[in-house]
C-alpha cells in the first residue's frame, strides 16, 4: 500500500541530500526513450537506473542488454515512479498513460520530464495542474522547460541537469 506523499514546501529546489548530484533517471517507454533518450542521459552524465515498457519481455530485454537495474513493465506506472532509485521520471510512453504518471511521479515527490502532450484533454491537464499545485503548495514553484525545435537534446538535458542538482 502506498502512503501519501508529504507536501513539500519549495519543488524548485532539490531535498539537501540530492543537492549537487546529478539524478538517477526511470524512463517510461522503451521506443523513443532507449532510442534517443537513453544514450543523451548519459552523454549529460545521469544514470539510467530504471525502465517502464508496457512488455515485460521489452522491459527484461533492454535493462538487460543497457545495464538498467529496475525493469517495471504492464499497465501500471506507478512502481517506477516510486522506485527509491529513481529521482527524476522521464516520461515518453503513450500520450493516453502520460496523465497518470505525472500524477504519480508528483505523488512520489519525483521531478518529472514528460512529452508532451502531458496529457490528452483540458480536464486531464486541469487536473495535473491541481495536482501539482496541492503537492508544491503553489504553481509558482514548479519551473517549466519547454523543449523547442531549435533547442538542441543535448542542451535541453543540460539544463535540466542544472535544475534538478
Amino acid at each position: 500500500m502506498m502512503q501519501a506523499a508529504t507536501p513539500v514546501t519549495d519543488s524548485a529546489s532539490p531535498p539537501a541530500a540530492q543537492r549537487g548530484r546529478i539524478p538517477k533517471v526511470g524512463i517510461i517507454g522503451a521506443g523513443w526513450g532507449v532510442r534517443v533518450q537513453l544514450p543523451k542521459f548519459r552523454e549529460q552524465g545521469f544514470e539510467v537506473t530504471a525502465l517502464w515498457s508496457r512488455s515485460e519481455e521489452k522491459a527484461k530485454e533492454v535493462c538487460a542488454r543497457e545495464g538498467i537495474g529496475h525493469a517495471f513493465f504492464g499497465d501500471d506506472t506507478t512502481e517506477i515512479c516510486t522506485c527509491p532509485d529513481v529521482d527524476l521520471v522521464s516520461i515518453v510512453g503513450p500520450a493516453h498513460r502520460r496523465g497518470h504518471a505525472v500524477s504519480k511521479a508528483l505523488q512520489a515527490e519525483k521531478h518529472i520530464l514528460c512529452e508532451k502532450p502531458i496529457a490528452c484533454n483540458y480536464p486531464e491537464a486541469k487536473e495535473i495542474a491541481k495536482r501539482v499545485q496541492t503537492i508544491t503548495g503553489e504553481l509558482n514553484n514548479t519551473q517549466v522547460l519547454p523543449h523547442r525545435k531549435n533547442f538542441s537534446y543535448t542542451d535541453f538535458l543540460a539544463l535540466v541537469k542544472k535544475v534538478t542538482q
